[in-house]
């Protein structure tokens, strides 16, 4: 959903790696060389610099997304019963997370 955005140019391209490279700082740091655990902790600010780049991206894709699904719905919501639980519709959406209804 956000083709612009990749980590291709990144020394850690995925999460995985990440993950690999994040424990090592963690659990080992006192044998790597300073320079290189800098080096590390740069990659890992860069990747999660992209990351979060990626997930605000995606969400602005995916509001995107459902305004336009939104908008092709009817403006005066109708209201329905649920049909295992007798809830209406705009009930359930707002108050009945799975426990109630």
């Amino acid at each position: 959903m956000v083709p612009n955005l990749t980590y291709e140019d990144l020394i850690i391209v995925d999460g995985m790696v990440a993950s690999v490279k994040i424990a090592r700082l963690l659990f080992v740091a006192g044998k790597i060389p300073p320079e290189q655990r800098n080096k590390t902790r740069q990659d890992l600010l860069d990747y999660c610099e992209r990351d979060t780049e990626a997930m605000v991206e995606l969400l602005k894709s995916l509001r995107k997304l459902a305004g336009s699904f939104m908008s092709a719905l009817p403006l005066t919501p109708r209201k329905t019963r649920m049909r295992s639980s007798g809830c209406d519709t705009e009930t359930a959406l707002l108050t009945c997370l799975g426990d109630s209804c």
